[in-house]
């Protein structure tokens, strides 16, 4: 069967990468290739792109035009504490 990830799972998937590499900017694309060992988040593209919008309206990441005009993706490096204990969070709560 074709596994999909819960919206919950990518985000957190989205931001735990985006916290242990601070100074990646990457593109929707780019998410989307450095998880290209899980062959079913190509067919989810819209909802990662959701995802990265809704985590930029939440202020967690920040988006910026590269100089090819593409939308890059960030952590927002203010809220890296706050990312962090959340991750922590939930990481306590699947492993019950």
């Amino acid at each position: 069967g074709v596994k999909m990830y819960s919206i919950d799972e990518l985000a957190r998937d989205i931001l735990s990468y985006l916290e242990s590499h601070p100074d990646a900017q990457d593109t929707l694309d780019g998410i989307i290739d450095w998880w290209s060992q899980e062959p079913n988040i190509r067919n989810q593209t819209a909802s990662v792109k959701d995802i990265l919008n809704e985590l930029c309206s939440r202020g967690l990441i920040v988006m910026g035009l590269g100089k090819d005009r593409r939308s890059y993706y960030q952590i927002n490096r203010h809220k890296l504490k706050q990312i962090s204990s959340c991750l922590k969070q939930k990481n306590k709560d699947s492993s019950r």
